[in-house]
């Protein structure tokens, strides 16, 4: 008996449930939804993307859309629209206008910026002979705009060649190719090349390039002799201003000591050096404070993961940060790096 009662108290759960959903329904599709569209204006009521493509992420393609229209829940209740209705037109403010959500007006422009933003989406995601096309019904000053996908085949990787003209990035680069987000055979993605050159600026400032930065990678693409498919060359430049002259090595660099900074200072110098009223001075550390430092010596030594005299690294600098922060003593921490002569 009491397994009865509650199964029958949760179909009772389910039913309430759903007669609030559709009674919500019902007053939302009763209520006038052009209300506040003005009379030579149209209501966004619904945008479709048709695709013949499964493999192209339908999330991502709606995120290229430069006008969308009003917020749905459940899939087809737009509720916000729906309160922001419920407001009187005498008044420009009022609690349901707050809540609510303005009615988006149909804009042409933006309908021919959502087409060369899809077809900019899918070129970059290898499909150079995309096609897409709009359509506009408008009824009852209701517009729905339909956008139809056609992605042809994508482009894919033929071969991958290199171009580095600092020697040593050369041997770290090429000794760790198996690595790489860009291969033969792959889709040219420009997304991927771009996570590639993420990819090998970390692991250059991992190994004590500090300066090298994702502006030294660039990638030349040829298609035109191929059937759908790319020759992909790297090309990771100098430490130059200029490309045309002599190659310049880029530096590898270490870390002479530390200045700990701990509090604000009392006061500052008219050539903005900072004053503290106290100086600690411990295994190659400095430290700067104003009366007592608020944790023993041991646990800063023991957060900072890069010593004096080790090689500059990324990730000991992001390893750095997190330990500082999890003593849960600071608000804000800061490094700073002011660059001596030298380097190898």
């Amino acid at each position: 008996m009491f397994i009865f009662v509650k199964v029958n108290n949760i179909f009772r759960h389910i039913r309430g449930k759903l007669l609030l959903v559709f009674l919500l329904g019902i007053l939302i599709s009763g209520c006038r939804t052009t209300k506040f569209v003005p009379d030579d204006e149209y209501l966004l009521s619904n945008i479709n993307i048709n695709i013949d493509n499964d493999q192209v992420d339908r999330d991502e393609l709606s995120g290229q859309l430069r006008q969308k229209e009003n917020l749905k829940m459940f899939g087809f209740l737009k509720f916000h629209l729906w309160l922001y209705n419920l407001s009187s037109k005498k008044k420009e403010t009022g609690w349901f206008k707050r809540i609510g959500e303005a009615p988006v007006i149909f804009d042409q422009g933006m309908t021919q910026k959502s087409v060369e933003q899809l077809t900019q989406y899918l070129n970059n995601k290898g499909y150079y002979q995309a096609e897409v096309s709009d359509s506009i019904t408008i009824r009852k000053r209701k517009a729905k705009v339909y956008y139809n996908v056609e992605t042809g085949y994508p482009y894919t990787i033929r071969r991958v060649d290199y171009q580095i003209k600092d020697s040593r990035l050369a041997n770290i680069i090429l000794e760790k190719r198996d690595e790489s987000l860009v291969k033969a055979g792959n889709i040219l993605d420009v997304d991927v090349l771009q996570q590639e050159r993420a990819r090998i600026t970390r692991m250059l400032r991992n190994d004590g390039f500090y300066k090298f930065a994702e502006e030294y990678i660039h990638f030349r693409i040829d298609t035109l002799f191929l059937d759908r498919q790319a020759n992909v060359e790297m090309v990771v430049q100098g430490d130059n201003a200029i490309a045309s002259a002599p190659v310049k090595a880029h530096k590898r660099y270490l870390v002479d000591n530390y200045s700990i900074y701990i509090d604000q200072p009392k006061t500052s110098t008219l050539d903005g050096k900072k004053v503290y009223s106290d100086t600690t001075y411990s295994d190659g550390f400095t430290f700067y404070h104003n009366g007592r430092i608020p944790l023993n010596h041991s646990l800063f030594l023991r957060s900072v993961e890069i010593n004096p005299g080790e090689q500059y690294s990324k990730r000991l600098e992001d390893r750095t940060y997190n330990n500082l922060y999890s003593l849960r003593q600071f608000k804000y921490v800061n490094v700073q790096y002011n660059q001596s002569p030298g380097g190898d």
